[in-house]
């Protein structure tokens, strides 16, 4: 969301509405990928046609701090989960979001999604869904529905 080309997100809201999005802590994947990166998760709704408008989260705006970001998360701090701080890279001053010292994210994911436009519905879930193993914090439509899955609970987005 933060790439200084909006040709992507430009594409993207020409074919669907932003319903929201979080930005996750960079240790959100190191436990199963074994990597330290910022990931956002976005929620679009899909337009019946196309359309010229472009929205104010296709461009990029700065923070109070002077950080350059996606203008959605200038508006929309409380998405970020976690504390947004400028590190040294091997490619020059970078942002990066730290985790909140001793917050679950799985707590932080669920209060996210609340704040998200749209309506989702908790289901318990068992440990298998037909037949196929569950991965925590995956992703995956089934009959025209999308599943979010985050330590044993689906929630059902539009």
């Amino acid at each position: 969301m933060d790439s200084k080309n909006s040709d992507a997100r430009r594409y993207l809201a020409q074919r669907a509405e932003l319903l929201g999005a979080i930005r996750l802590p960079n240790d959100a994947f190191k436990k199963n990928a074994g990597t330290e990166v910022v990931s956002d998760i976005i929620f679009l709704q899909k337009r019946d046609h196309p359309i010229d408008i472009v929205p104010d989260w296709v461009h990029l705006n700065r923070t109070d701090e002077g950080h350059t970001m996606n203008s959605y998360f200038v508006e929309h701090p409380e998405m970020i989960l976690g504390e947004t701080i400028e590190e040294s890279t091997a490619y020059g001053k970078d942002i990066t979001v730290q985790p909140i010292e001793g917050a679950e994210l799985s707590d932080l994911l669920k209060e996210a999604v609340s704040h998200i436009e749209g309506t989702y519905q908790a289901i318990e879930l068992s440990e298998t869904d037909n037949g196929k193993e569950v991965r925590n914090h995956s992703c995956h439509s089934r009959c025209q529905e999308f599943f979010f899955y985050s330590s044993g609970w689906r929630s059902v987005l539009p």
